[in-house]
């Protein structure tokens, strides 16, 4: 069984990549290529991540025009030879774990599902010893998944309330792309989205479980995903309106009657990350005025107005609460509180 690992980079710190493939390569199965895509990174990394070739056997650099971590991830698919994929970001590590549940499978198991999905967790730099040394005590016990409870999964994506099939003390069921070995076929049908820059691996899972591909279940942690508090920015994005919209006008083609309380959710995330990233940013030259005049215009528009005014069944004080300040065109006015709390 050939695994194609691919990790797309760009402009990542030399020594975090180093970090990332010596745990890829701590293994004695060898029947894998890493395939590394940089994506348009500036020539000094380029040159540093070139030398990693004579440093890694079954390493293979690759390097295309900026264009997104999307269009990197589908570009390393197009190349890659074996016959499942596991993606992995430059910064993060693949715990001894995963390796031991990996050649375990391999021994035990003649039919391999389309998707077999591991558990990731995540935390800050300095513990990433402590993750990468555990050991699980039982053996990887593959839970074949039936209709229904790939519908839990489905919603786990779509984060509405299906967090107890998937989330255990140990780590979590990813809503990102990592910590999964997916067949390499059908991560050929299933290409990112490379015009969707916000929640695009969300949606790319919803595409993946739509073709309805055998799929299982390892609850054991596969990925320690790295906490960067470096990487969050306070920068003024004016284009992150754009960019919700489209993640929330393709993420209504994965709804039904049954996820409308989920549109919902997310319509109110959006809300909240581009009040916090762009309307509430210190670099925001809008007078506050100006400001709540332009949120209010945008929530009010389309797919926010749609999604929110939906007819959708709530419990609780706190989403009516939500809804009657958003119609009150007051909203602008509570996430900012918020913000202002919290600091």
């Amino acid at each position: 069984m050939r695994l194609s690992i691919i990790i797309p980079t760009y402009n990542n710190h030399i020594s975090d990549m180093i970090r990332c493939l010596d745990s890829v390569y701590d293994t004695a199965y060898q029947d894998f290529e890493v395939l590394i895509i940089d994506d348009g990174s500036k020539a000094s990394y380029q040159v540093e991540l070139d030398q990693l070739e004579t440093r890694y056997e079954r390493l293979m650099v690759l390097h295309k025009a900026h264009a997104g971590v999307s269009a990197a991830r589908n570009f390393g698919v197009q190349k890659a030879q074996g016959d499942y994929i596991l993606f992995v970001d430059a910064d993060d590590v693949v715990t001894k774990q995963f390796w031991r549940d990996f050649v375990a499978i391999l021994q035990e198991e003649n039919d391999w599902p389309d998707v077999i999905y591991g558990m990731v967790r995540s935390g800050e730099e300095e513990k990433i010893p402590d993750c990468l040394s555990m050991e699980e005590t039982s053996i990887h016990s593959l839970q074949r998944l039936n209709g229904k409870e790939k519908r839990k999964l489905y919603r786990h994506f779509f984060d509405l309330g299906e967090r107890a099939s998937f989330i255990t003390i140990s780590g979590y069921v990813s809503r990102g792309p990592c910590a999964r070995l997916i067949k390499r076929t059908l991560v050929q049908q299933c290409p990112f989205d490379e015009h969707v820059a916000v929640g695009e691996d969300m949606l790319w899972n919803l595409k993946i479980l739509r073709k309805n591909p055998s799929v299982a279940v390892v609850l054991h942690v596969w990925y320690f995903y790295v906490k960067n508090i470096d990487s969050v920015t306070h920068a003024c994005r004016p284009d992150l309106i754009e960019k919700h919209r489209v993640m929330l006008e393709e993420l209504t083609k994965y709804g039904d009657s049954t996820l409308k309380m989920a549109l919902w959710n997310k319509a109110f995330e959006s809300l909240n990350e581009l009040a916090r990233a762009y309307f509430l940013s210190p670099q925001n030259p809008l007078s506050w005025r100006e400001k709540v005049k332009e949120f209010n215009k945008m929530s009010y528009s389309y797919p926010f107005n749609e999604l929110l005014e939906n007819d959708v069944k709530m419990g609780g004080v706190k989403p009516l609460l939500k809804l009657a300040f958003y119609r009150a065109g007051l909203l602008l006015y509570v996430y900012k509180l918020k913000m202002m709390l919290h600091r």
